[in-house]
């Protein structure tokens, strides 16, 4: 009984004992300080810059004071995750690589229970790109795009890859691609986020049973793209002054079962457009000052629009 008494006090020890704090300052090897780190340490890092790209391979904390900068040098990923439950906030990270078959970025990915919150992604490729990871979080994050590369040379800012359960809450993204890209991500939601001057504010492609709500999508190609997905659900956001030759607010293409209301759809060259969709439900919308206000093609059955504005 005192062995297994012994044993048991150990166990509360090791979960109430904090992880050590690694002070870095401006100019530190990261790297080499990450590498003598363990599970639950905390990385704390000073104003000042820090060169070169990083691998976390360890479930760690990383807590910027003042938005030091990280510069990836246009090296492969600035910020690579390959852990679980790994957390970042409050840094500046620049000049990932450019090579888009590598889908090289500012943070990439490649663990689950991630968080990424409070950090700003400047001059990347992909802002950050979620591969294969499942349950992360990214909050009130500031993510623009290479100005100086051709909108189809540029990455995406959030794009997230064969995942799900995911959040993306109160980010602003522009410069981009893509806003934000879905490719087979699944019960994820989308609150509160800005995007605009991009190609697709949000982007699904064989994306089922998502949820968005209380975003802005402005002065876009298209404010939303709902592409080869089902059961999507949007409400209470904008999409506001996405105009050009083929400019949406709202575009199905191939997406069925999807349901929208209360959405503000304002000043597009077209507000909501369907092609190949079905059995969609759009209602209780402000769909004003467009060009055209919904267009649906004649491959289209089964919509349900009603009580819109």
């Amino acid at each position: 009984m005192k062995v297994i008494r012994y044993i048991s006090i150990a166990l509360i020890i090791l979960t109430v004992v904090p992880g050590r704090d690694w002070p870095a300052s401006s100019g530190a090897n990261l790297q080499e300080i990450i590498d003598g780190m363990v599970d639950g340490d905390r990385l704390l890092i000073g104003p000042g810059k820090y060169s070169g790209a990083i691998v976390v391979d360890r479930q760690i904390e990383i807590i910027g004071e003042d938005y030091p900068f990280i510069n990836g040098e246009k090296q492969l990923d600035a910020v690579l995750i390959t852990a679980d439950s790994v957390s970042v906030s409050g840094l500046e990270i620049q000049w990932s690589g450019t090579r888009l078959l590598e889908d090289e970025s500012g943070i990439k990915i490649e663990g689950d229970f991630v968080t990424i919150e409070n950090c700003r992604i400047i001059n990347t490729l992909h802002g950050i790109y979620v591969k294969g990871g499942k349950q992360v979080t990214l909050r009130n994050n500031l993510i623009k795009g290479r100005v100086d590369l051709q909108t189809a040379l540029r990455g995406n800012g959030i794009h997230i890859w064969y995942s799900r359960d995911n959040l993306l809450d109160g980010n602003e993204i522009n410069f981009t691609r893509d806003g934000i890209y879905f490719s087979f991500v699944d019960e994820t939601k989308v609150i509160g986020n800005y995007v605009h001057d991009v190609r697709y504010g949000l982007h699904y492609m064989y994306s089922d049973d998502n949820r968005f709500t209380g975003n802005r999508f402005e002065q876009n190609v298209a404010g939303a793209a709902l592409m080869y997905s089902q059961r999507i659900h949007f409400n209470s956001n904008i999409f506001a002054h996405n105009r050009g030759y083929r400019a949406y607010g709202v575009l199905y293409q191939s997406c069925d079962f999807c349901t929208a209301y209360d959405n503000l759809i304002i000043d597009n060259t077209r507000g909501v457009f369907f092609s190949d969709s079905n059995f969609n439900e759009l209602w209780n919308n402000d769909i004003v000052e467009n060009d055209i206000a919904v267009q649906i093609n004649a491959n289209c059955e089964d919509n349900k629009i009603y009580s819109n504005n």
